[in-house]
């Protein structure tokens, strides 16, 4: 599949996070959860893989198209969380913590294998919320570090941009 996927991005630049970062376990396992938890970048990538190729064989192709553009924005997030998590000194491996700090391993279990392309875009426009919400929760960790805060401020614009896209994919519909 090759697809136009300009029209679905952003074209601000991502922050680079900067020397002023300090190894920081607390930060890094905060960032786990946005980068392999239930609700993460590594599901998003999953979740909008699996939808762009299940919406065209439900007769929606531009929202498998929508899908597919949006799955690569989400993977470049979690090569950045990656990155950021090795600069907190943690290890970007897929798990996140649960709330008793128990290790949640990430599992193919946390998509939701919906074929109907209304449900996939509101599950979608949902787990962007959720994500917006995580990433806003996980700015108050990181006072001391103007870029990486900068980096989630426009990871944030784009999940933001993505929810505008699923809304418009949907009253399409």
């Amino acid at each position: 599949m090759n697809h136009s996927c300009a029209p679905y991005m952003l074209p601000a630049p991502y922050p680079a996070p900067a020397s002023e970062i300090k190894p920081d376990p607390a930060v890094a396992r905060r960032l786990l959860a946005a980068y392999a938890g239930s609700g993460g970048e590594l599901t998003a990538v999953g979740q909008y893989f699996y939808n762009s190729l299940l919406a065209p064989v439900a007769g929606a192709r531009a929202v498998g198209d929508l899908f597919a553009c949006v799955s690569r924005v989400e993977m470049h997030h979690l090569e950045l969380l990656g990155e950021l998590i090795l600069a907190y000194g943690g290890d970007p491996g897929f798990l996140a913590y649960q709330p008793n700090g128990r290790t949640a391993w990430w599992s193919g279990g946390y998509l939701s294998y919906d074929k109907q392309p209304a449900n996939m875009l509101k599950n979608a426009i949902a787990g962007e919320q959720a994500a917006i919400a995580d990433y806003r929760r996980t700015l108050t960790y990181m006072q001391d570090a103007p870029s990486a805060r900068a980096l989630l401020e426009r990871i944030i614009a784009d999940e933001e941009h993505h929810i505008t896209l699923f809304n418009a994919a949907l009253a399409s519909l």
